[in-house]
């Protein structure tokens, strides 16, 4: 939409055809131009809705993905073959790994991905052991409602945060990356 000022020369013109400095073609030409420009501002409002391919976080950190975690990660995403040098371990909601080793993992400062429908109990079960009560404190986490499908934890000032995520339908791969990586760069800042 034009400025103040604009609609006031368009005004002006119009009213005013005995002005020789602005000519209708001056006025056609300075028109086209802000009709350009909200066009072009539209089509970048369009863009900035647009679902991004691009994870910035994600793209910092190695990730390791349990081979039971079917979920595709761009090519710009650095993946390795064991989770002792990843910085983001992606497991599957049902992990057959022992709390012992998601408690060492969380205390050597590792993010733990949980993927799938059954992330909560998983996690709930985790904290439940004696092995994280004596690593970790263990109060402040309350069941998700509905129950997520997508649950991160990671250690930091002596306390396992976590962060869910659900969404009112079944989450596709951009979803679930989404989802991380939005948590990755609140865990960053």
């Amino acid at each position: 939409m034009p400025s103040t000022d604009e609609n006031f020369r368009s005004r002006t013109v119009a009213t005013t055809n005995t002005k020789t400095s602005l000519t209708r073609r001056h006025v056609l030409r300075a028109s086209g131009g802000v009709l350009l420009g909200a066009v072009a501002g539209c089509t970048e409002l369009v863009g900035s809705d647009s679902r991004s391919d691009e994870y910035h976080q994600l793209q910092e950190l190695p990730i390791y993905l349990e081979s039971d975690v079917d979920l595709a990660v761009p090519d710009d995403v650095q993946t390795v073959a064991e989770p002792e040098e990843a910085d983001l371990i992606v497991l599957p909601d049902t992990a057959e790994i022992e709390t012992s080793q998601a408690v060492d993992w969380l205390e050597h400062q590792r993010v733990l991905a949980l993927v799938g429908k059954e992330s909560q109990p998983t996690y709930l079960s985790w904290r439940r052991s004696d092995v994280y009560v004596e690593a970790f404190d263990p109060s402040g986490m309350g069941e998700g409602d509905p129950p997520p499908k997508l649950l991160l934890c990671w250690h930091a000032d002596s306390m396992v945060h976590t962060s869910q995520h659900s969404w009112g339908y079944d989450p596709t791969d951009s979803d679930y990356l989404d989802g991380i990586d939005k948590t990755l760069e609140r865990i960053d800042s």
